[in-house]
């Protein structure tokens, strides 16, 4: 890589990040909020791709690009960051969901069980995976990547295997659910099924290091992702296989070979795209805001993810508890006012921790 092109922000990345964020957040309104059964089959795969291979896939893809470009990238420092996560994981079940079913069981509300209350304190989402990945990063700090890859492919084949595997114990089956899907207490992305994308990122990290023409590695990743993506679509519609299990929520977190496949080649196909554009969006007279703003938005993303389920889970709650439901036409107004708001927010959020970090620095 030349000097410039080391030098070079991965903004294309970002810009993954910004719509994985903007994706993210519309399917959450849409499953947790609204009724997916309200809107036509379109609506419904439309917003589950776009909240499925083009939304978490695409986190942890960048997750294992940008820790090989982290300043801090020792076993100790993977392992901190991870536990804290993890930690953070478990804080956001309790603000999300546990506190407002639990109010809502002890005042007798018929739409809450005991097994919600439950399910809330052990539910395992991204902020998990996200910890559990960086912790395991960080023990296999010294192991070769491609021996990283191998170990990546081995564990999914066994969640693949395990998914399911239960004790009956809510307690027990929720920590095990951090390692394989469950579905009580529900785990969305189980370490085995999902360790590949970021362990993918980290070969990418590589692969991007040592080329020093960035836009001819991208053509041709482009040519090859999107050709991948399309002969996958169609060998599976040919042999009858439902292509929207690979996005559709029940059978989308427990990942195998295939739907990995499916959501890398979508990945790669967005990633390539995504660098001409903002090489494009470099030529405008605006062109700097544009990039700086998505990079602010990028940086932000644990914030932003915080915020958005604090709103949208505690929404959701309220709703459920009440027996309530949202009118149809609601969903666009909903995401035209929370993805901006959440944005801001975890911006604003992000800006104070660090101002706030820098004082205490200077004081020391």
């Amino acid at each position: 890589m030349s000097e410039t092109q080391s030098k070079r922000r991965v903004v294309e990345l970002d810009a993954m990040k910004f719509f994985a964020i903007v994706f993210m957040i519309t399917v959450h309104i849409f499953e947790f909020d609204f009724s997916p059964g309200d809107y036509g089959a379109a609506v419904n795969n439309a917003v589950f791709f776009l909240g499925g291979p083009a939304a978490a896939p695409a986190f942890m893809f960048c997750m294992g690009v940008t820790v090989m470009f982290s300043r801090r990238r020792g076993p100790a420092d993977h392992i901190r960051r991870g536990f804290i996560l993890l930690m953070m994981g478990y804080l956001l079940n309790a603000l999300n969901g546990w506190i407002a079913m639990s109010i809502g069981y002890f005042m007798g509300y018929p739409t809450v069980s005991a097994d919600d209350v439950i399910e809330l304190v052990f539910i395992v989402d991204i902020l998990h995976f996200a910890g559990m990945g960086f912790m395991l990063i960080g023990v296999l700090e010294k192991v070769s990547h491609l021996g990283m890859l191998l170990i990546a492919l081995a564990m999914q084949v066994l969640g693949y295997v395990l998914a399911g595997t239960c004790t009956g114990n809510p307690a027990v089956d929720g920590l095990l659910g951090l390692f394989v899907k469950m579905e009580f207490p529900e785990s969305a992305f189980p370490l085995l099924n999902w360790f590949i994308f970021p362990v993918a990122g980290i070969v990418f990290s590589d692969i991007l290091v040592r080329c020093s023409d960035h836009r001819a590695l991208y053509s041709k990743i482009l040519a090859v992702s999107a050709a991948t993506f399309v002969l996958v679509t169609v060998i599976c519609v040919s042999a009858g296989i439902d292509v929207r299990d690979f996005y559709m929520v029940d059978s989308y977190y427990n990942q195998d070979i295939l739907k990995t496949i499916f959501s890398l080649s979508w990945v790669m196909t967005e990633l390539s795209l995504l660098y001409f554009l903002m090489s494009r969006i470099r030529g405008i007279p605006t062109g700097d805001r544009v990039i700086s703003a998505v990079t602010r938005v990028s940086y932000s993303l644990t914030a932003i993810y915080f915020i958005q389920w604090l709103i949208i889970g505690n929404i959701s709650d309220v709703i459920y508890i009440l027996d309530y439901s949202f009118e149809p036409w609601l969903f666009p107004v909903f995401v035209a006012v929370l993805v901006p708001l959440c944005m801001w927010m975890g911006v604003k959020v992000k800006s104070y921790g660090d101002s706030y970090k820098a004082a205490r620095s200077e004081r020391v």
